[in-house]
């Protein structure tokens, strides 16, 4: 993911882009933006709800998100969840249209109906320090699709 930080200073942008060098865990590359051309992605929290027990498992909620974009934080389902009706899923996305869909699950000659529908709210990711978690409030528009 690209991301693109301003500085109030020119000080302090060199002293990130020297810390930023010694940071590789955290960043494949970091350049100094002159007017390039950059592609828009943003990061959507991805609701998915109505996956009928017996399917479900991180595999099928991360099959179902990798449908509308690039994975980057897993489904967590686990066991001790006190809530099975919904599961989250982070995803990497070039759409500017917020997500809201149903998608249809077959198995073993039965469809499921399971909507997914994204988060809305701000989230920051862990590295500038600000994390607020998964956002709770959502909107956007339905159409139909399967899986």
């Amino acid at each position: 993911m690209l991301v693109l930080v301003s500085f109030k200073s020119s000080e302090d942008m060199e002293r990130f882009f020297t810390i930023s060098k010694e940071k590789r865990d955290t960043f494949r590359s970091v350049e100094k933006w002159v007017g390039q051309t950059m592609l828009f992605e943003r990061i959507a929290w991805l609701r998915i709800q109505g996956i009928p027990l017996h399917l479900l498992d991180n595999s099928i909620i991360n099959m179902i998100g990798e449908k509308f974009g690039k994975i980057i934080q897993e489904g967590q389902h686990g066991e001790w969840d006190s809530d099975l009706s919904y599961d989250y899923v982070g995803i990497l996305v070039s759409e500017v249209k917020r997500i809201q869909e149903e998608v249809v699950v077959q198995w073993r000659g039965r469809r499921y109906r399971v909507w997914v529908e994204e988060e809305i709210g701000e989230w920051e990711p862990d590295f500038l320090g600000k994390d607020r978690g998964v956002p709770e409030s959502v909107t956007g528009t339905g159409t139909s699709d399967s899986l």
